[in-house]
């Protein structure tokens, strides 16, 4: 029998976004942009056709709702009610940062990686996945080979990217030869 109004195909569900309730605060306290600005410009309005910045202005108290002298994020120093530098030079600073940030994960990641592997995974990883084709005359295949296992794992996971990002790090710690990361991540 049927049950009416409990449907499982309810598509006004709203899952959680665990990674934007994490970054949002982060990236709203670094900086902001005016979404008027940006919506105008993709629709090709001609209301913000002369504006010079990117960066939210006039912000208001969430409390008193006056305008504020500096909106509350970081870059408004740097931008119209600031120091006035372009959205270019804005850009290029975040631009290294966030290039910093990623290269500092990535060292972490491989550093913990190199922590938690036991010897015996680590000798499994190399002896496994760094040999070739012991058969005599079939060396040539290894490469062919693991490009169809990064495509079965990419098929497994459903997504290149957290192949790739999982290879990356092993790649980093040495465990896995750049001989054999390059035809896996071909393969994904």
């Amino acid at each position: 029998a049927l049950v009416e109004g409990n449907s499982s195909n309810d598509t006004n569900v709203n899952n959680p976004d665990f990674l934007k309730a994490l970054t949002k605060p982060f990236t709203k306290a670094i900086i902001q942009l005016d979404k008027k600005i940006l919506k105008s410009w993709g629709l090709n309005d001609g209301k913000y056709e002369n504006a010079t910045s990117l960066l939210k202005t006039h912000c208001k108290d969430k409390e008193t709702e006056e305008v504020l002298e500096i909106c509350p994020y970081l870059f408004a120093y740097m931008g119209p009610e600031g120091s006035n530098t372009s959205d270019g030079y804005i850009g290029l600073v975040l631009l290294i940062v966030s290039l910093c940030m990623l290269t500092g994960c990535l060292i972490g990641m491989v550093k913990c990686l190199n922590r938690l592997l036991g010897d015996e995974v680590k000798g499994f990883i190399e002896r496994v996945i760094n040999r070739d084709i012991p058969i005599k005359g079939l060396a040539w295949l290894t490469s062919y080979l693991f490009i169809i296992l990064g495509a079965v794992i990419t098929i497994l996971v459903q997504s290149s990217s957290v192949f790739t990002s999982t290879l990356t790090p092993l790649a980093g710690a040495g465990l896995i030869s750049l001989e054999r990361a390059y035809p896996m991540t071909l393969g994904s």
